[in-house]
């Protein structure tokens, strides 16, 4: 999994719970990314230290069904993300939280009964981008900000209880 921490890219881990009504797929999912430390571009002197939970739901229809399924789906997601910061005159540990919403396709190939392999890709738009900033002499100066668009992929393997 990957979200809108304070480094361009950032692993994670996922559970996930899917219900399927013939080509109709519904899930909820939760994710924790741990904590990533970065330099903030805008003031070298600012160290960020980061992590994030995620909660997401997915609804799709399968476009290929067998041992190979495709799933086109909406995605939606909440997010909380702490950042705390180091090396700088007025310490800051914030959190912020976020909804986005946006596409992506999840594929599964049957490995055995009730075995998959899984790969899942999606594009996100925040309905609005999260930043922290601080306070210096020269005035606020905004040390991270959220991209319009966040991507996370993943892959992993699920058991299916039919």
């Amino acid at each position: 999994a990957a979200g809108l921490t304070a480094r361009a890219y950032t692993i994670g881990v996922t559970a996930r719970a899917e219900l399927r009504f013939h080509r109709l797929r519904a899930a909820a999912g939760f994710s924790v990314l741990p904590a990533t430390e970065d330099s903030a571009a805008a003031y070298r002197s600012a160290r960020l230290r980061a992590h994030a939970l995620l909660g997401d739901g997915l609804l799709g229809v399968a476009v290929t069904e067998g041992a190979l399924s495709v799933v086109p789906c909406a995605v939606f997601e909440y997010g909380s993300s702490t950042i705390a910061s180091r090396r700088i005159v007025d310490h800051l540990r914030q959190s912020i939280g976020w909804t986005a919403a946006g596409i992506g396709a999840h594929t599964r190939y049957r490995l055995a009964a009730g075995l998959e392999l899984g790969v899942e890709a999606t594009g996100l738009l925040p309905f609005s981008r999260p930043h922290w900033w601080v306070r210096t002499q020269r005035g606020d100066v905004t040390v991270f900000q959220a991209a319009v668009v966040a991507v996370r992929v993943s892959a992993g393997l699920a058991y299916v209880f039919d």
